[in-house]
């Protein structure tokens, strides 16, 4: 069995070149939300949504209103998803509500294709319109117009996945889900990192193809474009990698960093990264900058 970076064993999906396992933390989104958009006892608030295999939810908030200032920065219980899953992905929508989708129901299970809504008003859960098709470990980005896409990830059935290049829109006005252009050329990918560019496109970089001994980290970058619904192949990366964090930036012309992450050979042993990179929307291209000071991968950003 791998073990985490603190650690503490993985479970679940295939990870390296045996076994692609994951941490049992499914997913997290941030949200932010003022009074005048949700009228309720929070006046500016951010927080942290947890969501493992057994259903239970946490929220952590930190509260900006006197009279609810008595614990701030604590954590505490809210209601119970209405089906547990573990490796989903978690966006904030326009709304406020949080889409919680894919993943697996079950430890080595199979890759589900349940959907869930959590509202934060009310703490409270429910389902939505289920996946066009079952995925676990896929990214999840949402849109300038609303709509949320997943791409890549695995598929499969029980402990047999495999990396997959299907991509799906999720649109909230209709809490329906459908397919739209798959990865270019073929390509199959998990645990990839994406993020939305300024221009409305999406960067997806990174992540592992095949599976079992014939598993290698990709250096390979593709570009969705939501007007077409297509994708297309844009600079490589310098070093291939899985699992490791994206993010765009603002500053100095801005750009997308990624960094961290685990990088493997194909037969080869599955090693976490220190590298960071950053791609430049106007060239089309990643360069190497400065190292982490601590390797790491499953990391987050804010």
């Amino acid at each position: 069995m791998s073990r985490c970076t603190d650690g503490q064993p993985r479970r679940g999906v295939l990870f390296g070149r045996a076994a692609r396992e994951r941490c049992a933390a499914s997913g997290s989104a941030a949200f932010a939300r003022s009074s005048a958009h949700r009228p309720r006892r929070l006046v500016a608030a951010s927080a942290a949504l947890l969501a493992g295999v057994t259903g239970f939810a946490a929220v952590g908030l930190a509260v900006a209103s006197p009279a609810d200032a008595a614990t701030p920065g604590s954590w505490s219980a809210t209601g119970a998803m209405p089906a547990g899953l573990a490796d989903a992905t978690a966006t904030l929508l326009g709304d406020g509500d949080v889409l919680v989708a894919g993943g697996q129901s079950a430890p080595s299970g199979s890759p589900s294709s349940t959907a869930e809504l959590y509202d934060p008003a009310n703490g409270s859960w429910s389902l939505t319109g289920a996946m066009a098709f079952p995925m676990t470990a896929a990214t999840a980005t949402l849109l300038p117009d609303g709509e949320v896409l997943l791409a890549g990830g695995m598929t499969g059935s029980g402990t047999s996945l495999s990396p997959t290049g299907v991509a799906e829109l999720y649109d909230p006005s209709t809490n329906s889900w459908s397919q739209t252009g798959p990865l270019p050329s073929g390509l199959a990918v998990s645990g990839a990192s994406a993020a939305l560019l300024p221009g409305g496109e999406v960067l997806l970089a990174g992540g592992m193809t095949g599976s079992g001994s014939a598993a290698t980290t990709t250096a390979d970058a593709e570009l969705y474009d939501p007007s077409t619904g297509t994708w297309s192949s844009t600079g490589s990366l310098p070093l291939g990698v899985e699992d490791a964090v994206m993010t765009a930036f603002t500053a100095n012309g801005g750009g997308v960093l990624l960094a961290g992450g685990i990088t493997q050979s194909s037969g080869g042993t599955a090693t976490v990264s220190g590298s960071s990179e950053v791609y430049e929307a106007s060239s089309g291209t990643f360069h190497a900058v400065a190292t982490l000071p601590v390797a790491v991968a499953h990391a987050s950003s804010v």
